[in-house]
């Protein structure tokens, strides 16, 4: 196959599955099927920062970003940790979101929910002490952090931010139910502190589809099922064999 003069393989999928080797350094999207997840490297929020991405799911419920150390994410809102950790989850259909700096959290709830297929912008912005969530610009929430903690330190490069999902261990055994669920849908265009998260080279992955669009949903999906659905123009038009009389629901009597 060629595309712009370029060959490649499609079947080798040695490295990335799902994606073509030669975009690897460009990929912004994954697909989740509701069994998987992406590991990245995870990133610590300085007294000034921002985080954002682009979502779409059906589910009501489910894990859409959790970065931290798994043993200081507590399913307890109250329990102070000694880490930082945030994760943004669905709970029915509205986005939640968690941060803790160390010495307490706060728990910020979207008024909108999002949950209807179609792709929806998540943002936090932090100035100190304060955070804001947003949805699709505009304003859902917006607290402080206690005490004088601001920075959230992560572990970076060596992991602890997850998409769409967690691994299957021990680990994550305190977090709250909806935050356990794997996604069905798409994540896309993470961006932290303005710049743009890559997926091609991921620290680990399964079951997720880097590159793709995932599931059929939203208005685009049904468009593709009315198509999918509808008979094709030349067929209708096909010659009926010889001899064969169509009734009144055009088969052959």
């Amino acid at each position: 196959i060629q595309i712009n003069q370029e060959t490649y393989d499609p079947l080798d999928s040695s490295n990335y599955f799902g994606v073509e080797p030669s975009c690897k350094e460009t990929i912004s999207r994954a697909g989740f099927h509701g069994k998987g997840f992406v590991e990245l490297p995870s990133h610590s929020l300085n007294r000034v920062a921002n985080l954002a991405f682009v979502f779409r799911t059906l589910q009501p419920d489910c894990l859409l970003l959790l970065a931290g150390y798994p043993q200081r994410i507590l399913g307890d809102y109250d329990e102070k940790d000694t880490k930082g950790n945030y994760s943004i989850w669905l709970q029915d259909g509205h986005v939640n979101l968690w941060i803790n700096a160390g010495s307490g959290g706060i728990h910020l709830i979207s008024e909108m929910g999002v949950n209807d297929g179609e792709y929806h912008v998540v943002s936090v912005t932090k100035t100190k002490r304060k955070l804001q969530l947003r949805i699709d610009d505009q304003l859902q929430a917006s607290k402080h952090l206690p005490n004088a903690s601001s920075i959230v330190i992560l572990p970076g490069s060596e992991g602890g931010m997850f998409l769409g999902g967690i691994p299957p261990t021990s680990e994550y055994d305190d977090l709250p139910p909806e935050e356990k669920i794997s996604l069905h849908g798409a994540i896309q265009d993470i961006v932290f502190n303005n710049h743009t998260i890559y997926l091609g080279n991921p620290i680990n992955f399964v079951g997720v589809q880097l590159g793709r669009v995932g599931p059929q949903m939203g208005s685009n999906g049904y468009l593709h099922e009315v198509l999918m659905k509808t008979e094709p123009i030349g067929k209708s038009f096909t010659k009926p064999p010889e001899g064969c009389h169509r009734d009144e629901t055009g088969k052959c009597a």
